[in-house]
């Protein structure tokens, strides 16, 4: 190679390595356009539009219900825990009630990366995520539903598929989302609420396991009954 040709390949590699940095500030900065104001209000113009679509707007409703259920089953159980009779019905309604006003201001819609609005629904802080406004009043407006049509339901079963500690209640969500969102009201179909949960038929597999194991053991012969 020629010495020519070795200063004009060099002289193309350092303009390379100059403009490299330029291409991926670009790249960056075509990614996030907006500035978060815009974002802001471009996310609550494209809210209402999850509605608007008569698929999207079935997930969404069961996807509340869902979140709906989980915190009506979760607030009456603690509750329920602190006691030793049963909850009376008026004292049931007004957790119903405050689950409606109050834990529906958690959740929020998470946000895609070109800030349109999806159906998942998240409590998580730290997930860029809708919340307030629209969201809150439209989460709100299904809790109502699911308290008006099935109050007497969940009173009566929120209590299925729970197990107390002697610290805490433990409950199985799937079956009592199941049994309100897909049975009782027909919001979700079977496929968007299962009965089991991925975590309960895991859980499920380890505990028959773990059953099949201790039936291999060879029995204890070494304890002998008193007469």
């Amino acid at each position: 190679m020629s010495r020519s040709s070795l200063t004009l390949l060099l002289a193309i590699i350092l303009i390379a390595l100059v403009l490299l940095p330029s291409f991926g500030d670009a790249k960056k900065k075509k990614k996030n356009p907006r500035t978060p104001e815009e974002r802001e209000k471009l996310i609550m113009e494209r809210l209402p539009l999850l509605t608007e679509d008569k698929n999207t707007s079935h997930i969404l409703k069961c996807q509340a219900c869902k979140v709906s259920a989980i915190e009506m089953q979760a607030r009456l159980s603690v509750v329920r825990l602190q006691r030793t009779n049963p909850l009376p019905e008026h004292e049931g309604v007004e957790i119903l009630e405050a689950v409606c006003d109050n834990n529906m201001k958690n959740y929020g819609l998470l946000i895609d990366d070109d800030d349109y609005p999806t159906t998942a629904i998240t409590s998580d802080p730290k997930a860029v995520s809708a919340k307030g406004a629209w969201v809150t009043r439209y989460l709100q407006g299904v809790c109502g539903d699911v308290f008006n049509d099935a109050t007497n339901f969940v009173l009566d079963n929120f209590e299925n598929n729970c197990e107390d500690t002697a610290t805490e209640r433990r409950c199985k969500t799937a079956p009592f989302v199941h049994a309100l969102c897909v049975k009782n009201l027909k919001v979700c179909s079977e496929e968007e609420a299962p009965l089991k949960s991925p975590e309960d038929i895991e859980q499920e597999a380890k505990e028959a396991a773990a059953k099949a194991e201790g039936a291999d053991q060879p029995a204890d012969t070494s304890a002998k009954a008193e007469l």
